[in-house]
């Protein structure tokens, strides 16, 4: 078997006709009738079955057809591999974020990333995680960086691989001049003022909804200080929640790179969480478990892996 009669049986499988497989190979019907009963007739048995709608597998036909599709996968992800060792002077890097850790990582290393390697094509999805969880099991995403919490990593899904890049403390954001900083101890390594949670019990919140990992971190961290927060907004955005919140309505928790990124601070006090409470999320690197990864986007991963490692990293 050749890898193009491996092609001509996939492709008269996908179309269920030779004439329109025919046409999408650029080759004519006689031309590929003649391939499939040289195929057919060393195999010794018919691929196909003849009928009123068409062609259909017969059930060698179908076991021709998975093991062919796996093999020509083998085909593409070695001639891709033998294409990359051009030094990189052509590609493509397909890669899924979410919005908002797209906004704080792409201008700090994309920039470099291209002048490295300027005919590389960088092809960024922003989407919640949700979407880029399906996109990467769909196989359209080389990777994907999302924020995950401390159970997600403590039990993975099997489909995925996730490689911790840095951790995102929450903080606690309140208004301007709110008595709960009176409660708050200085940090002796001259960071935010730490503030026990306990201290927020009879305060209003404004909350992000509930399934949100900021919402699902928020709440336990909550019910670990013995908290019953009394809910005054719940928004959907966590800038909503930050803003509001800081305007006097009551106080909210997000991660701090959330707050660093979106805010000058003005208006708001900000809190850090003491670390019992394991109070972050955590940005990791998530890939399909046994996927192909280009050079390409191995070399973009190694310039945000190493951003996280730096001592100015978040």
């Amino acid at each position: 078997m050749t890898s193009k009669e491996l092609l001509y049986v996939t492709t008269i499988a996908q179309e269920a006709s030779i004439s329109r497989a025919a046409q999408k190979l650029y080759m004519t019907q006689p031309a590929l009738s003649h391939c499939l009963s040289g195929i057919e007739r060393e195999l010794g048995q018919p691929l196909f079955r003849r009928g009123s709608r068409g062609l259909t597998l017969t059930y060698a036909g179908e076991r021709y057809c998975r093991t062919a599709r796996e093999i020509l996968k083998m085909y593409g992800d070695m001639e891709q591999e033998l294409d990359e060792m051009g030094e990189l002077r052509r590609g493509r890097v397909n890669a899924g974020m979410t919005r908002f850790l797209a906004t704080g990582i792409l201008p700090g290393i994309l920039p470099e990333f291209k002048r490295s390697y300027p005919g590389i094509e960088f092809i960024l999805h922003e989407e919640v995680s949700a979407q880029l969880f399906r996109l990467l099991l769909e196989q359209q995403l080389d990777f994907a960086v999302m924020n995950l919490s401390s159970e997600e990593l403590e039990e993975p899904d099997s489909a995925f691989q996730y490689h911790a890049l840095g951790s995102d403390p929450f903080v606690i954001a309140a208004p301007e001049g709110d008595p709960v900083a009176r409660l708050a101890r200085p940090d002796p390594r001259g960071g935010l003022p730490v503030l026990d949670p306990v201290h927020l019990a009879g305060k209003p919140f404004v909350l992000v909804s509930p399934g949100q990992r900021i919402r699902r971190v928020t709440d336990r961290v909550l019910a670990q200080a013995g908290v019953t927060p009394e809910v005054a907004l719940t928004s959907t955005s966590f800038e909503t929640a930050r803003r509001v919140a800081c305007a006097g309505l009551g106080v909210t928790l997000i991660p701090r790179g959330y707050a660093s990124l979106f805010s000058d601070g003005r208006g708001a006090s900000y809190f850090a969480i003491p670390e019992e409470y394991r109070a972050a999320l955590t940005v990791a690197e998530v890939r399909l478990r046994g996927s192909y990864l280009p050079l390409a986007a191995r070399r973009f991963l190694e310039l945000l892996d190493q951003r996280y490692q730096a001592p100015e990293a978040p």
